[in-house]
């Protein structure tokens, strides 16, 4: 798979762009039973005598390795191919190692800003870090759920699917809103395909052939 979705013409910077600062967070599945995610951080900004030629000022690359069934990580990585200051950045206090074990659930936000804040790792380290915990619980879902329900699920079962959806989102963000969520509404309504096309197109021909 080519990621190769890019949106350089929406919202344009208004004249030339002199700095950049890039997150990148990709996964796969290992097996039935784990999953990788990796995540990149870089910064590169344009040289202040020529525009046109760029600089490359840092890169950090976290992998994790987790567990399907509940999200646990089993192994995790730190590397820095290009340290904001080299031969300081690089040697930081606290590893990788104090994230092995640890469950992503509620309060995981909190445990890492004790284990990584300020003077304890890199601050961008910690972004990158932050940013990445954020998107496993919907991470683990394509990787896992998702792909086998647009494999094997039962289209009479998306019914109860979408009920459980709505549990498991309630008021997440706006469109999971109880009060005006529009993916509740669809739900409700039982309109399921927008749903269903961002879980599989293989369950959503399922869906429509029943309906």
């Amino acid at each position: 798979m080519k990621n190769t979705i890019h949106y350089e013409n929406c919202l344009p910077l208004i004249s030339r762009m002199t700095s950049a600062r890039n997150i990148k967070v990709e996964s796969c599945s290992i097996d039935n039973g784990s999953y990788q995610i990796r995540g990149e951080l870089t910064t590169n900004r344009a040289d202040y005598e020529d525009i046109d030629k760029e600089i490359d000022v840092q890169g950090i690359v976290i992998r994790l390795t987790l567990r399907f069934n509940d999200n646990t990580i089993t192994n995790a990585e730190f590397a820095m191919p290009m340290p904001g200051f080299m031969d300081i950045c690089e040697h930081m206090p606290v590893g990788p190692e104090h994230l092995i074990g640890l469950k992503i659930d509620k309060g995981i936000t909190n445990k890492i800003n004790e284990l990584y804040d300020k003077t304890k790792t890199c601050w961008d380290l910690q972004t990158l870090l932050l940013a990445m915990i954020r998107l496993i619980p919907s991470i683990s879902l394509i990787n896992g759920n998702f792909r086998i329900m647009d494999e094997s699920l039962p289209p009479e079962a998306v019914s109860d699917l979408m009920k459980s959806m709505i549990k498991a989102n309630r008021n997440i963000c706006h469109a999971w809103s109880d009060q005006d969520g529009g993916l509740q509404k669809c739900i409700k309504e039982g309109d399921y395909e927008k749903i269903l096309k961002r879980i599989g197109n293989r369950l959503l021909k399922r869906w429509k052939a029943i309906k």
